[in-house]
């Protein structure tokens, strides 16, 4: 809680500011600002271990990006894989997935403000402030609820599906 990380945005981005690849529980990031990494928010459980109960509430998750010239690889405000149990709430994120300061920091159809993979399950994103992504500003691939929220300036608002059979989704109050 009430923390804040950065990197220069004159740098050439990459590397996470929060990164967590074990199945944990009862993740709670409450308050807390990440600006300027490749990936912002990494959280990764394992195929037959999820991680349970990851919440971002109240935070500022913003300017992620990749020099792509000097580096490879995609960036986005918050990466998901593997959880189940993911809240995010009144937060914010702005400005992920590129950067014009930075020669080779431009958007891609690969880079999101909010990245969720179709591996994980009861996703809630609400009363969130999400722009400027460079492409989608939530991909929520296993469906969820997308509730309250205000979107501006991503190529996409946000999507609540990959196309699994089996993915619902539901859209209220955007």
């Amino acid at each position: 809680m009430g923390i804040e990380m950065s990197k220069p945005l004159d740098d050439y981005g990459g590397g996470a500011g929060v990164s967590i690849l074990n199945p944990v529980s009862n993740i709670h990031i409450d308050d807390v600002r990440v600006s300027g990494f490749g990936a912002n928010l990494v959280f990764q459980g394992r195929e037959t271990d999820k991680m349970d109960n990851v919440v971002i509430r109240r935070s500022v998750v913003d300017n992620s990006f990749v020099d792509l010239v000097a580096e490879a690889g995609h960036s986005s405000g918050m990466y998901a894989s593997h959880v189940k149990g993911l809240l995010i709430e009144e937060s914010v994120f702005d400005h992920n997935g590129w950067s014009e300061q930075v020669g080779g920091g431009y958007p891609t159809k690969f880079n999101h403000n909010v990245y969720i993979q179709s591996d994980s399950e009861d996703v809630v994103v609400t009363d969130s402030i999400i722009g400027r992504g460079s492409a989608a500003g939530v991909q929520v691939r296993p469906g969820g609820t997308v509730s309250g929220s205000v979107f501006v300036g991503n190529n996409d608002a946000f999507y609540l599906s990959s196309g699994q059979e089996d993915a619902t989704g539901l859209a209220l109050n955007n």
